[in-house]
């Protein structure tokens, strides 16, 4: 079922659509080839005022990948058992909370049932990832306002 722009907050997980994003002004500073292309899992690492930044989690694992740990996870049991990773550290998409519900067709969990990583955690993961600048972040609210 698809996000609701009030559900969007630091630690909610959600199936997004890399193309739907930057579609409605989602941005990844990598290198197209580098991005995802396909529908993955996101981790919502910050949100505020209408923007919010994520990071694609993997369910592969490879030697360099940040387990998520299960203690971390809340959720469907289903999503508490299997194994997700830190896709990459630079792998950081960030706009307008409007991009990300826009990209979040194919999520299937319902909105009482959402997926979520502890505080915590997303607190380490967030240290770890590549954050974009707050001017990055606020020229995608600015930008917004432009579609609107």
């Amino acid at each position: 079922m698809v996000l609701q722009l009030c559900e969007i907050t630091a630690g909610l997980v959600a199936y997004l659509e890399p193309s739907m994003l930057e579609l409605y002004g989602g941005k990844c500073d990598l290198p197209d080839h580098y991005r995802v292309k396909d529908i993955h899992p996101f981790v919502c690492l910050e949100a505020d005022q209408g923007t919010s930044i994520w990071t694609v989690l993997s369910s592969k694992y490879l030697e360099r990948r940040l387990r998520i740990p299960t203690e971390m996870k809340i959720g469907h049991p289903h999503w508490i058992a299997k194994d997700n990773f830190l896709a990459h550290p630079t792998q950081v998409w960030y706009g307008s909370d409007w991009a990300f519900v826009e990209s979040s067709v194919q999520e299937l969990s319902l909105v009482q049932q959402r997926n979520h990583i502890h505080l915590d955690y997303i607190a380490q993961l967030a240290q770890i990832c590549r954050m974009p600048s707050r001017e990055q972040v606020l020229a995608c609210r600015s930008m917004l306002t432009h579609i609107e």
